[in-house]
């Protein structure tokens, strides 16, 4: 049994016969912990990486309090962009479409999370050329174009799908 014995200001617990082993739920240390609310994105990580990115722990997960895409990456390449690091996903804010990528390819509107190369969404990433896919303006992540929008991917040709006002990829023409 913990008795409480008030002296001023100042309280002392005192543990009494049998109790010893006890450590009374006051003095316990305590992680701190958040219940993530229901439109939170939750995945695994570390506490000190999670709380340090600002985003909640529960004691399990590390929950974002905004929309965010979380993917493979590394701790450096992920802060680099302003992105958060849970300690073991790469969270960036908003929604993201991934793919895999070089980080030197992986510049401008594209952010590299030390694993996968994110374009902001809406955007289609698919199979192209760096050099068509940058002249008719996609984001080429280093093995893939990437096309701002939800745009329709099909087989075609470069003078034709230029004509159209649609992206040539190198292998494909993206109708926006």
């Amino acid at each position: 049994m913990i008795m409480r014995i008030p002296i001023g200001v100042l309280v002392i617990l005192v543990a009494c016969k049998g109790e010893s082993d006890r450590t009374p739920a006051s003095t316990q240390s305590t992680q701190s912990t958040s219940t993530p609310s229901a439109n939170a994105k939750c995945t695994d990580g570390t506490a000190a990486d999670c709380r340090e990115s600002g985003m909640d722990w529960t004691g399990a997960q590390c929950c974002a309090k905004a929309a965010v895409t979380c993917v493979a990456g590394t701790r450096a390449d992920c802060k680099q962009h302003g992105s958060s690091w849970t300690g073991k996903q790469c969270c960036l804010t908003g929604e993201h479409v991934c793919t895999d990528g070089a980080a030197a390819d992986c510049t401008g509107e594209l952010a590299w999370t030390g694993a996968l190369c994110c374009h902001k969404a809406p955007a289609k990433c698919v199979e192209g050329s760096r050099a068509d896919c940058l002249a008719s303006n996609g984001a080429w992540s280093g093995k893939s174009c990437c096309v701002t929008g939800a745009p329709t991917c099909t087989a075609g040709t470069r003078s034709d799908c230029g004509q159209a006002g649609a992206v040539w990829t190198g292998a494909l023409c993206c109708v926006k």
